[in-house]
């Protein structure tokens, strides 16, 4: 059995607005447990920071993925996330937007 289909996988796709990033990174490594979920920001090319700097600001353990060029849009980034959480045989994930803040619970 894989283990994979019995984790929450946690996707966030970004593209700049670094504050809100910031926040929304914050909020995510006060979540009560976040190590037992896996997470990966998915980054659209982003202009004001670079993959280190998101290493620095989310979970330990984060995987960071920057596409090589812009998207046509926030949807077309998303879906390109999606699509890589379900290739990598998760059954549960979960996307949120980078501005969104979480509860510590």
């Amino acid at each position: 059995m894989d283990t994979q289909t019995h984790l929450l996988a946690i996707g966030i796709p970004t593209f700049n607005r670094k504050e809100y990033v910031k926040l929304c990174a914050e909020s995510l490594c006060n979540v009560v447990n976040i190590e037992s979920c896996f997470i990966i920001v998915f980054d659209d090319n982003s202009t004001e920071y670079d993959v280190d700097y998101l290493r620095k600001i989310f979970p330990p353990g984060t995987e960071i993925i920057k596409k090589g060029e812009k998207s046509a849009g926030a949807d077309y980034a998303t879906r390109d996330l999606m699509v890589e959480l379900t290739q990598r045989n998760f059954s549960k994930f979960l996307i949120l937007d980078s501005d969104f803040i979480l509860n510590s619970n």
